[in-house]
């Protein structure tokens, strides 16, 4: 486990691994799973980083055009539903850049 993290960040999570690797892996088997900086660079920013800018981008612009917060506040949160609409339509091609590595 990283130095960063501590024990309350620890959790028991189920996932699937896909490999033709499977000597010394069981099921149930206790493993740690990491992944390199620029893995969780990358999902930061698809998560949390254009999200953002696109929510405030169209905040900003329906505000300036209209003037009204409520509008712009709506518009804001309504823009992000094509945003994850493409990520999920993107997910494949997504999740092929992004690597785990288990340790046991």
């Amino acid at each position: 486990m990283a130095g960063h993290c501590n024990a309350s960040e620890s959790q028991v999570k189920s996932i699937d691994v896909y490999t033709s690797q499977t000597s010394g892996l069981g099921v149930g088997q206790q493993v740690t799973v990491w992944a390199w900086r620029s893995t969780a660079a990358k999902a930061l920013l698809y998560g949390f980083g254009w999200p953002f800018v696109v929510m405030v981008g169209v905040l900003t612009a329906v505000l300036w055009l209209t003037g009204s917060e409520a509008k712009a506040a709506l518009a804001g949160l309504v823009a992000l539903l094509p945003y994850y609409a493409l990520l999920y339509l993107f997910r494949r091609r997504i999740g092929a850049g992004v690597a785990f590595h288990i340790e046991v």
